[in-house]
C-alpha cells in the first residue's frame, strides 16, 4: 500500500482533474437531458396549439362559408319579395298590368286586406294598427289580395294567374278562386291571393275598387 502513495501524490492531479471532468460529464448529460425534456415538452405545446389554431382556423373558415352562404340566401329572399318591406303596391299595379296585356275584360275590382301576422297554427291575427309595422313582433305577415272579373273564361283565369305569378316581385299561393254566375259572356272569378313577408315594413293598405 504504502508503494502506491507516491504514485498516488503524483497523479492527485490528475485524478482531481478527472473527477472534475467525470462530474462535469455527469452535469452536462443530466442536464442535456433535462433541457431536452423541456424542449419536448415546449415543442408538444407548441404543436398542440398549432393544431388547435389550424382546427380553430378550418371552423371559422366553415362559419365564413356558411355566413356568406345565408347572405347569399337571404338576399335572394329579399329580391323574390319573401324579407323586407312587402311591396304591397307594386301586387296590385302588376295586377292591372297582367290584366291589361292578356286583353282582358276591364271589369276588374281588388281589396288588399291589411297584413296579419300568421300564428304557428296558421290562423291568422290582425297586425297592430293594420300595417304589418309592429317591430315587437317577428312573426311571418299574410297579405290577402281579392279580386273578382267579370265576363271572363277559365282558361283567361288560369292565363291571369300564371302571368301575374311570373312577373309579380312576390311569392303567394291561391287561397281560393271560385267561377260563379255564368253568363253569355262568361263567369265572374272570385279569388284570394294570400302573400306573405317576413317580417318588413309594409306599405299601408292598398284598397281601391275599380
Amino acid at each position: 500500500m504504502n508503494d502506491w502513495l507516491p504514485v498516488l501524490r503524483l497523479a492527485r492531479t490528475h485524478l482531481l482533474v478527472l473527477g472534475g471532468i467525470l462530474l462535469l460529464m455527469l452535469a452536462l448529460y443530466f442536464g442535456s437531458a433535462h433541457i431536452r425534456d423541456l424542449l419536448s415538452a415546449e415543442l408538444a405545446a407548441q404543436q398542440a396549439e398549432v393544431s388547435a389554431q389550424q382546427e380553430n382556423q378550418v371552423q371559422k373558415q366553415k362559419d365564413l362559408d356558411n355566413l356568406q352562404l345565408n347572405i347569399k340566401r337571404f338576399r335572394a329572399l329579399q329580391q323574390r319579395g319573401l324579407v323586407g318591406p312587402a311591396r304591397r303596391e307594386e301586387w296590385v299595379e302588376q295586377l292591372l298590368i297582367s290584366r291589361k296585356q292578356l286583353g282582358l275584360p276591364d271589369t276588374l275590382a281588388y281589396h288588399l286586406k291589411p297584413p296579419a301576422r300568421l300564428k304557428p297554427e296558421g290562423a291568422l291575427e290582425q297586425a297592430a294598427g293594420g300595417t304589418g309595422q309592429d317591430a315587437a313582433s317577428d312573426a311571418p305577415l299574410a297579405h290577402d289580395l281579392e279580386f273578382e272579373l267579370r265576363d271572363i273564361h277559365e282558361e283567361e283565369v288560369l292565363a291571369l294567374l300564371e302571368d301575374y305569378g311570373r312577373k309579380v316581385n312576390g311569392r303567394f299561393r291561391v287561397q281560393s278562386c271560385e267561377l260563379t254566375e255564368a253568363t253569355a259572356t262568361g263567369l265572374m272569378a272570385k279569388c284570394v291571393l294570400r302573400f306573405f313577408t317576413l317580417p318588413g315594413k309594409a306599405a299601408g293598405p292598398t284598397s281601391t275598387p275599380q
